[in-house]
């Protein structure tokens, strides 16, 4: 058995999941003790690289619970395509799913995300901001990332998304219920 934390930290092992479609799996985690085999470790894993390999990218999705907010993150950009991999929080998973296989795609054909930058073909009819996500934050978010590149030898960049009036949480005004689904990583 191993301890699993919902974030994926480095030395705890996602094993509990559940498939949204054909190729979204979504890990549903809390703090609890999980009776988990190294055999369906093994097959994340698996998974992943077959993944990276095929497509280019894996994407890992984590639900909202009591600890936080739903995330969900892209494995494989910076091993494939040399670009930072894509971290989004506070979204429906499918939603943010959609989003980061758009940036993925994109990237695929020479598109560069850079710190700072706000594009408007991210999400229909906004603009996102893209952020850095420090080193600080890999343990917290990009947990099986950590994994897949032997530890934090690779960058991330937040995709943040605004509230209906086009602001981001970074804005004095922005959506306070909002403010809890997205943290501020780095701008």
């Amino acid at each position: 058995m191993l301890t699993s934390n919902r974030r994926g930290i480095l030395a705890q092992r996602r094993c509990q999941s559940r498939k949204i479609s054909a190729d979204l799996v979504v890990f549903d985690l809390t703090s609890a003790i999980w009776p988990c085999s190294y055999k369906a470790m093994d097959n994340v894993e698996s998974k992943i690289h077959a993944d990276v390999k095929e497509y280019g990218w894996h994407l890992i999705g984590v639900l909202e619970d009591s600890e936080g907010p739903s995330f969900a993150y892209s494995i494989g950009l910076q091993k494939t395509f040399g670009h930072s991999e894509i971290l989004i929080l506070g979204l429906d998973i499918k939603i943010m799913h959609q989003m980061i296989n758009g940036m993925a795609n994109r990237v695929k054909v020479g598109v560069q995300f850079v710190c700072g930058q706000r594009d408007p073909g991210i999400l229909a009819g906004y603009d996102c901001l893209i952020g850095e996500v420090e080193a600080k934050f890999f343990k917290s978010y990009l947990g099986r990332a950590i994994d897949f590149y032997g530890g934090y030898n690779f960058q991330a960049l937040q995709c943040l998304w605004p509230d209906r009036h086009g602001l981001f949480p970074s804005d004095p005004h922005f959506s306070e219920s909002l403010q809890k689904k997205q943290a501020l990583m780095e701008i």
